[in-house]
């Protein structure tokens, strides 16, 4: 393997040519390592000469698969009236059947004839 400081001296064409035919024999630790330097340099060196970031042997980049995000759920505390005139609040962020709005809606209904504001978004997925 060339040594760092040689490799600085070749033109782009140069290191492109020579960075790829490195990375197709060697995983980027042992460049790493050989070269004493950090991943960061190591990607700016990729990045500046336009070498495509792939798995070694794969011969494509690999596309992730999409991640699934469990649904929050929470469950609304119950709505106290207020104490000596002040007032009450709660957010509450959740995804789930939409039985679970209707509870939360029933839950503010309890305060007849008390003025109230709802912010509400809704996504149906």
């Amino acid at each position: 393997m060339m040594s760092y400081q040689d490799f600085q001296e070749l033109s782009h064409d140069e290191k492109l040519t020579y960075l790829t035919k490195l990375r197709s024999e060697s995983s980027i630790n042992d460049i790493l390592e050989q070269w004493g330097i950090t991943r960061p340099v190591y990607y700016a060196i990729a990045h500046e000469v336009g070498l495509p970031l792939k798995r070694r042997g794969t011969g494509k980049t690999e596309q992730k698969a999409p991640v699934k995000r469990p649904r929050k759920t929470s469950v609304p505390m119950p709505i106290e009236e207020p104490v000596n005139g002040n007032r009450v609040s709660f957010s509450i962020d959740t995804s789930g059947p939409l039985s679970l709005v209707s509870n939360i809606l029933s839950a503010i209904s309890d305060l007849d004839n008390k003025p109230v504001h709802v912010k509400m978004d809704v996504e149906v997925l």
